[in-house]
């Protein structure tokens, strides 16, 4: 039976058996959203080794990341290690990315460091992370499949391009059509930088801040050749030299169908030099709203106060700064410090629990009353069960509360929000009050 939740003065729902339904109308892009929490949000994502079905010789996968994981070796980051591995012409490289259909803002966190973790300069030239749109590649079965001609992307990243190994961090633009690349190399200084990709109207806007205020439009690209269905996600290069030592004809086939350490005839003949680590702070999608009167704006000629004023605005965190962060990697003890990325909540802490389905993480459970917590969001994926007897309280009054479920949320003992008028209560997903369970909204 649908409830639809309604916010009263002091009024209390005491629910059997009954699931709650609120449905929320959302941006058709935020869907995509991930603040790379979780470990088990891997398998959201999609690596270009398997999706165009990629094998070396003797029939391995031919991974160009050494390492990848989410929210294990950097809590909170997704972080990719390749191996010496390009995105040039026919060669591709590594790539993590989510397929997107129409126009929208993409907009990420990057953070460069050379192999041993250092904020220093990679070794070798050509060792750079960043974030890329593509047009897929219609074929699944690696080398078998494959036909020269046929990269189109634009990406961003940051790194080391061009610069001896005392120069500036830099920024890397690449715009491939068909193939043919085309960069754009600039010293950036830092080693930490936001980014955005905006698809609006055939163009592509590539946008850069260092504070997630100020944004300046880096690059613009006309691009209405890519389809309405685009990957879009990060990429991470390195190595170039070695690379372009064994550059022939046949390039594109050695390389894309092996990692250097799974075809020992490729791998032994150079010395091999990979020297980056990416890491990748969120990944946050908006959809393009545009006024009526910039419906049709060829926006590779617009100003770009008009750009800014459209696309310029800080990107928002889904939940307050300092909230803490469920990671379930000993147990489902709620008070088991191991089991938070920093520590236990205490009153007044806005409470996140990360998407627990998967064997990585272990999903929570309240078996004691809980603190007056200031906000609490269950993201996709996550479970949490408030035992019998058993009160959670969240109180709304401060700026930015919120209660979410995007997961499954099952009660057994009382769940308490107060100061819920005007603030975010959205149940998108499973809401189960059990037989005594009681849920309770006031607007005060």
């Amino acid at each position: 039976m649908p409830i639809f939740i309604l916010i009263m003065r002091n009024i209390v729902w005491f629910f059997i058996f009954f699931f709650i339904s609120v449905n929320v109308l959302m941006g058709q892009q935020s869907a995509l959203n991930d603040e790379f929490n979780s470990p088990c949000n891997l398998s959201d994502w999609n690596n270009i080794t398997e999706v165009e079905g990629w094998m070396t010789p003797g029939g391995q996968p031919a991974e160009h990341l050494e390492e990848f994981d989410i929210s294990r070796t950097y809590p909170g980051d997704l972080y990719m290690m390749p191996w010496t591995t390009s995105w040039y012409a026919d060669l591709r490289g590594a790539l993590i990315f989510k397929e997107i259909t129409g126009d929208f803002v993409f907009t990420t966190r990057i953070i460069v460091r050379n192999r041993a973790g250092l904020d220093q300069l990679p070794s070798t030239v050509y060792s750079l992370a960043g974030m890329m749109i593509r047009s897929p590649r219609n074929f699944t079965n690696g080398i078998s499949g494959w036909t020269a001609g046929g990269e189109n992307y634009v990406f961003l990243s940051i790194g080391r391009a061009n610069t001896n190994a005392n120069g500036p961090f830099q920024l890397e633009v690449k715009n491939t059509i068909n193939s043919n690349s085309n960069l754009n190399i600039s010293n950036i200084g830092v080693s930490e930088i936001y980014m955005r990709m905006v698809k609006v109207n055939g163009t592509i806007l590539v946008m850069r801040s260092f504070d997630n205020i100020t944004w300046v439009v880096h690059r613009r690209y006309s691009r209405p050749d890519l389809p309405e269905t685009c990957q879009i996600g990060y990429v991470t290069y390195t190595d170039w030299p070695a690379i372009n030592a064994h550059w022939d004809n046949n390039i594109a086939n050695v390389m894309n169908s092996n990692t250097n350490i799974l075809n020992d005839d490729y791998s032994t003949d150079f010395n091999w030099n990979p020297d980056l680590i990416g890491r990748f702070s969120f990944a946050r999608f908006n959809d393009v709203n545009l006024p009526q009167e910039n419906e049709n704006t060829d926006f590779m000629t617009a100003d770009e106060g008009l750009i800014l004023s459209l696309f310029g605005y800080p990107t928002v965190p889904l939940y307050p700064e300092g909230s803490k962060i469920w990671n379930g990697s000993q147990s489902n003890d709620w008070g088991n410090v191991a089991n938070w990325n920093g520590s236990v909540p205490i009153a007044g802490d806005y409470v996140v629990i990360p998407n627990c389905n998967c064997t990585e993480m272990n999903a929570p459970s309240l078996t004691s009353d809980s603190p007056l917590f200031s906000g609490f969001h269950l993201e996709k994926g996550a479970q949490f069960t408030v035992e019998s007897g058993i009160t959670l309280s969240v109180d709304l009054q401060g700026t930015g509360s919120a209660f979410i479920n995007e997961g499954v949320l099952e009660n057994h003992g009382i769940i308490t929000i107060t100061n819920a008028l005007g603030k975010e209560i959205h149940n998108t997903s499973s809401l189960t009050n059990y037989s005594g369970s009681a849920l309770s909204i006031s607007e005060d």
